[in-house]
């Protein structure tokens, strides 16, 4: 308080004394009536206890009490008051010139001894302090009732010969003790932590059920029950088995917001020996370890059990990791853990593992091998034998190179049936393409490949297939898919290169597809429509084509020497207004691709075999057919060329190739498509949006695409 509220007694009578002797002097020199009075301080506040403040030194007192007192002015001044309330005997001033005379404190502690008193001021600058008084909160009420929960056995487990129940239990305060019952009975109790008790289940029958239950109690007598679990009494416990599904190869996930898959792993245990087919809650402890180098085999062996043949690993007999780096560079992980010395025993089923090299720098894709290894527990921590071992391969995409092309095109010995006439004519017009699109690193040396090995070797060009591995794949910005006859990208299971595609979508790889006959429609089926598959509608955004027929015309026994030539494309109309309309060059035409193989003389009216689509609602029609035959055709003014944003990858289907039309526009339109397809960096793409749900099928769907791709069939292992 301040220096008045510890003097103000001694004031008021130094004052007092001053104002009689003074008062004496005037009054035998002056009239009494003309001598003003002297102004009095105020009354010594003192504590309103019966208004129900505190008494000092009370105890058990509120955390929010109305502080109370009486002041008085004998003069009739009014008056303010200063609080002084704090820890200290001296208490700290806390407010000023309070009217009235009361004052609830706030944020105060249980169980805590405050003093506190007030200083009353008039408006003459007169002031008198109380004394200082002091109260004590009451201790803090306990009415939360503990937390008990049994983590040992585990609810429908087993328990053979003896066993430690385990229990956690938490409170506000402190749990004093726990206590165990078994079938309704006090088993034991335990005031120390850990909390467990023993039961020896030696003696009891085997197959007999029972339940156990926990109760935590606190200092307080406050009590929390656990839930009741039940348990099996087996007279002998065997190992349990792991089952393990996976693939073979990968592609490294920054993390789960990525449009990277990751590696991916389900698994199971089986205890069948002691439950049959109804097992028992099993436990995970996985570990992957790597990476290695793919010059030295892994050392993975096989064990037979039962009808099983296990795939295993001696973890001693691996070969160092790359750079040294510490192993297993990534374990087994989460909420549901417990730890066993240095093992982590987990209930998940599957895992997406993320960022496995992230100890590795490299501006250029590569892969390297890993080891996942796996064993189960069962509900008895009974620990599989011969835990699980797979090697795997994994792609880190650098994307470090601009651009390549998958020529699918059946290049003909003859000169004929629609097809154009060379490999070498093909690349030249891409290679011309490219370059006038600005992409001057494009090299059809190293960036581009083809493949004919579907072609019946008596009418095609023997030529020795150019098809990359998926790591070079994944190292492109963008991609060109193309096929140049009348077998069409939708008869997948002849197109090599469909499926790399894909994945490079997946991965954020944009593709440019360009394809005559893409519903691939058998011979006399003009104006049939063909529906694309659900995969070919999300990634290229054409859901069905309506097909000119197959490559020559509508045969039929009356017109099989004078065909019906079904040449409708002779241009394509721009439907974007920055776009120029394309027409088929006659000269490029004749001079490109071959004519029907029985009639050498023919000539071609248009580009053959381009139809038209009907395109999903996440498409854009780029152009449209333009039919010699005009309004009349059942395909002129059909899309011929879509592009769609699916957000995490862009691409862009053509019905029609490119060679056959005037350069200047074709170039103008192909520079476009070309750029705006690459203005997303592959890989940067960083949320999905995808539920935990559908971000693992997608996950399972990228990696059904891979491992088929590289001639790896996804792995029932075990």
């Amino acid at each position: 308080m301040s220096k008045y509220f510890h003097s103000s007694l001694k004031y008021v009578v130094l004052i007092s004394a001053l104002a009689l002797i003074n008062l004496l002097q005037c009054s035998k020199s002056a009239d009494p009536e003309s001598v003003p009075p002297v102004n009095r301080p105020p009354v010594i506040p003192e504590i309103d206890s019966s208004g129900g403040s505190p008494a000092d030194g009370a105890i058990d007192q509120s955390l929010i009490p109305q502080l109370k007192w009486t002041c008085t002015d004998p003069d009739g001044d009014s008056l303010v008051c200063d609080i002084y309330l704090g820890l200290d005997s001296i208490p700290p001033h806390i407010d000023s010139n309070i009217t009235s005379t009361n004052y609830t404190p706030d944020s105060l502690e249980y169980l805590t001894t405050y003093f506190w008193g007030v200083v009353a001021k008039d408006n003459h600058d007169h002031e008198v302090s109380s004394p200082t008084w002091s109260f004590t909160t009451c201790a803090e009420i306990d009415n939360v009732n503990p937390t008990a929960v049994i983590t040992y056995p585990y609810d429908e487990g087993s328990v053979t010969d003896s066993v430690t129940i385990k229990a956690d239990a938490w409170d506000n305060f402190e749990v004093a003790e726990v206590i165990f019952y078994l079938d309704g009975v006090i088993n034991s109790n335990d005031s120390i932590a850990p909390w467990e008790s023993f039961w020896d289940a030696g003696g009891v029958t085997p197959g007999s059920r029972h339940n156990i239950q926990a109760v935590a109690v606190d200092s307080s007598g406050n009590q929390g029950w656990s839930e009741m679990i039940f348990v099996y009494i087996l007279d002998e416990n065997h190992a349990p088995q792991t089952f393990l599904y996976g693939w073979i190869k990968y592609i490294n996930s920054p993390g789960p917001e990525s449009q990277l898959p990751g590696i991916y792993f389900m698994w199971f245990g089986s205890d069948s020996l002691d439950w049959g087919a109804n097992n028992p809650n099993m436990e995970f402890e996985w570990r992957l370890y790597g990476p290695y180098e793919t010059n030295v085999p892994p050392p993975i062996y096989t064990v037979t059990e039962g009808n099983y043949i296990f795939p295993t690993v001696n973890l001693s007999e691996l070969q160092d990791p790359v750079n040294g780096i510490n192993q297993p560079i990534k374990r087994s992980k989460g909420d549901n853990f417990a730890f066993d010395t240095t093992d982590v025993w987990v209930r998940d089923t599957s895992e997406i593992i993320y960022d496995v090299f992230s100890e590795i720098e490299s501006d250029t894709t590569f892969g390297y091998r890993f080891i996942f290894w796996i064993r189960a527990r069962d509900d008895q921590h009974m620990i599989d034998t011969i835990p699980m071992a797979v090697a795997i391969y994994v792609f880190e995409p650098k994307y470090e190179n601009e651009i390549a092309v998958l020529d699918e095109t059946g290049y003909m010995i003859t000169d004929g049936r629609y097809h154009p006439k060379s490999l070498d004519t093909v690349k030249a017009g891409l290679n011309s393409l490219i370059h006038g699109a600005g992409i001057n690193e494009f090299d059809t040396a190293s960036d581009y490949y083809f493949n004919t090995h579907f072609k019946s070797p008596a009418i095609r060009d023997i030529v020795t297939p150019r098809i990359p591995s998926m790591t070079k794949v994944l190292s492109y910005k963008s991609l060109i898919l193309y096929c140049d006859d009348g077998y069409g990208v939708q008869d997948y299971d002849k197109i090599e290169f469909l499926e790399p595609t894909m994945l490079a979508l997946e991965a954020g790889i944009p593709v440019l597809l360009m394809s005559r006959n893409m519903g691939n429609l058998p011979e006399g089926e003009e104006g049939q429509v063909s529906q694309m598959s659900p995969w070919f509608e999300y990634y290229f955004g054409v859901s069905s084509v309506k097909s000119e027929g197959w490559l020559w015309g509508v045969v039929t026994p009356e017109n099989i020497m004078n065909p019906i030539f079904l040449e409708e494309c002779i241009g394509g109309q721009s439907q974007i207004p920055s776009l120029p309309d394309v027409t088929i060059d006659f000269d490029l035409l004749d001079a490109r691709y071959g004519r029907w193989i029985f009639s050498p003389e023919h000539l071609m009216y248009g580009l053959p075999e381009v139809g038209g689509a009907e395109i999903s609602s996440s498409a854009e029609a780029i152009y449209t057919n333009v039919s010699k035959d005009g309004d009349t055709s059942p395909f002129h003014g059909m899309a011929t060329a879509v592009r769609q944003d699916k957000g995490y990858f862009r691409s862009s289907a053509f019905l029609f190739t490119p060679l056959a039309f005037e350069q200047t526009n074709m170039q103008e339109a192909f520079t476009y498509i070309i750029n705006w397809l690459r203005e997303k960096s592959p890989g940067s793409q960083s949320s999905l949006g995808l539920s935990d749900f559908d971000r693992v099928n997608r996950t399972k769907r990228v990696l059904n695409i891979l491992n088929k791709t590289d001639a790896a069939q996804p792995a029932h292992m075990r």
